[in-house]
């Protein structure tokens, strides 16, 4: 015969079920110390310091950012060895910009709808950013010692991770087998700052860089030419590649064509022009381009432009006022930066057909008041 339990039975049940949780949460404390100091006990030393204490130190924070010299840190973790250089590159994160980051993939998930969206406002904290690029040209430096780590984590499952490998293998001056295997699936990557790694990578190779051209060529074509969105930026890298490819990427000038002219935004008809120029040498189909997007405010569109501009020489001519008057009143965002200038007097130089302006030359450009 069942019974309704009695308060004493209630009471006892509950301080029994009270003292499980609380055994249950005591042991699995215990079960994460004891792993928390067996790993800490397996890491890598060097100088009494472990790789956790050195990556600390090296990433520092937005506010103290880190000022361990080089030479330091890169005899630390070459003395550590692979597993320290491993834990290196997976300590990169996209945290900061996580949400700007997932708006910018909704938007452009959502096709024309996601572009009548407003984008995300620029992050104001790009110390994670700034991060990935500094432990990448570390782990170039660690090169050759450091890329059997980097390729066996070229698949890993985080996109942050696999973006810097794409930028540590260009360490590689001449990639083979593992390394263009993995140049070529970064260049397939989902996530779209992996593909611009891997094609800006492939951009840096000082030769053989025909083996990508069938990948890039495959992301230049992924869509068409709607809007700046995501897919239109690895388009446009695409674009610089194929130019840095040059003429053997003859066969995809119908597609770079399509871009040059139906392009929305001014970083793809300026890529694709330079592409036009670098691959089929034709300063008749390409100039006229370039010329009208000459006076477009972004700098780096209007080095790229000049660049051009000094390759063509002669046949860039009727240019030559737009370029001096760019040279004698640079804009606002270039004249902190005299480095800008020199692209500038350079094809000013070429155009006009006269010699190279020295050194001397270039460092006696007047700027403005800082």
């Amino acid at each position: 015969m069942n019974a309704n339990p009695t308060a004493s039975d209630g009471k006892r049940f509950t301080v029994l079920r009270w003292r499980l949780k609380m055994a249950i949460a005591i042991g699995a404390t215990a079960i994460f110390v004891t792993m928390g100091v067996w790993y800490r006990m397996r890491e890598p030393s060097y100088q009494g310091r472990s790789v956790s204490q050195w990556i600390i130190e090296f990433r520092g924070t937005p506010q103290s950012p880190s000022s361990l010299p080089d030479p330091v840190l890169l005899r630390a973790f070459r003395a550590m060895g692979p597993e320290a250089q491993r834990r290196l590159l997976f300590s990169v994160r996209r945290s900061d910009d996580k949400w700007r980051y997932r708006w910018t993939q909704l938007r452009e998930w959502l096709g024309p709808l996601g572009r009548k969206l407003p984008a995300a406002p620029a992050s104001d904290r790009p110390f994670w950013g700034g991060y990935q690029v500094r432990v990448s040209n570390r782990l170039r430096h660690l090169a050759p010692e450091s890329l059997p780590v980097v390729l066996q984590s070229a698949s890993h499952q985080r996109p942050e991770v696999r973006e810097a490998v794409m930028s540590v293998l260009g360490a590689v001056e001449s990639p083979e087998g593992d390394v263009r295997a993995a140049l070529l699936a970064g260049i397939e990557d989902p996530d779209y700052q992996v593909q611009m790694a891997a094609l800006g990578t492939v951009r840096q190779l000082k030769s053989d860089k025909e083996f990508a051209l069938p990948a890039v060529t495959a992301a230049l074509g992924r869509a068409a030419f709607p809007g700046m969105g995501v897919q239109e930026i690895v388009q446009a890298h695409a674009l610089l590649t194929l130019a840095e490819i040059g003429g053997a990427a003859r066969d995809s000038l119908p597609v770079v064509r399509t871009a040059a002219a139906q392009g929305a935004s001014a970083f793809v008809r300026v890529a694709a022009a330079r592409a036009l120029w670098r691959i089929g040498r034709d300063p008749t189909e390409s100039f006229p381009r370039l010329k009208a997007e000459f006076d477009d405010y972004d700098p780096h569109m209007k080095w790229m432009i000049l660049e051009c501009f000094r390759e063509m020489g002669t046949n860039a001519a009727s240019a030559i006022d737009q370029v001096r008057a760019y040279v004698a009143e640079p804009d606002t965002d270039m004249s902190t930066d005299p480095n800008f200038l020199h692209p500038g007097l350079e094809a000013l130089h070429a155009m006009e057909g006269s010699h190279r302006p020295p050194a001397a030359e270039l460092q006696a450009v007047p700027l403005p008041p800082e």
